[in-house]
């Protein structure tokens, strides 16, 4: 990408997202701080220091415009704010948790990505409960999600019926995988075979006795 920061010159395509940037949309600001800024060996310890505080103020200006926004119901505000959960916390904008009930909010509201990643999320949990849950968040999103989410969760229903799961005692279920297999092909327009192996699925028909996690 070109821009790498608010004041910097930007390609045309870009033009959009820093004029609603510079009107302080949350999500516009949120994507612009997060640009990667390329490798600078020329840089001092003092300049890196500089660097990383303005990306600081940066995402905390983005994090305070999301919240307000999001609070006024802004969709996209409300899943930026519960999608970047991690970059928040991971530098002490927020607590670790803080933001997910956002996210599950965009999700409840069906924007487009939001189940999917609240699926996501949830499927990294240690509580049985909340992979359980994450299941009806994947299948969610195959129902009201964007094209990519849609074919990604498909590849992890895939997955997750082909193998069955010990811990939320999920029975392997040979006919469901299929059944997301098949709709998995349909959005991407192609065969099952391809679809499997192009996703680096197994055959949910030839999964090895060893490999079955649960039945």
């Amino acid at each position: 990408r070109c821009l790498s920061d608010w004041s910097s010159d930007v390609c045309s395509s870009d033009l959009w997202l820093k004029k609603a940037a510079d009107g302080g949309y949350g999500p516009a600001l949120l994507e612009i701080a997060t640009v990667p800024r390329p490798r600078d060996p020329s840089l001092t310890k003092a300049d890196k220091r500089k660097r990383h505080n303005d990306f600081l103020e940066k995402l905390k200006t983005a994090h305070e415009a999301l919240l307000v926004e999001a609070r006024g119901g802004d969709l996209e505000s409300i899943f930026f704010l519960g999608a970047s959960e991690s970059s928040f916390s991971l530098h002490g904008i927020t607590h670790k948790g803080e933001c997910v009930p956002w996210l599950r909010k965009a999700a409840e509201m069906d924007h487009p990505k939001a189940s999917f990643e609240l699926a996501s999320y949830l499927k990294q949990s240690e509580n049985p409960s909340d992979q359980t849950e994450s299941i009806e968040w994947y299948k969610r999103s195959v129902e009201v999600g964007e094209t990519q989410s849609k074919v990604l969760a498909t590849i992890e229903l895939v997955r997750l019926y082909s193998h069955g799961s010990a811990f939320i005692a999920l029975k392997r279920d040979v006919q469901e995988a299929m059944n997301w297999a098949k709709k998995g092909a349909t959005l991407e327009g192609i065969t099952i075979e391809d679809y499997l192996l192009t996703n680096g699925l197994q055959d949910p028909r030839k999964i090895p006795k060893g490999q079955i996690k649960f039945e």
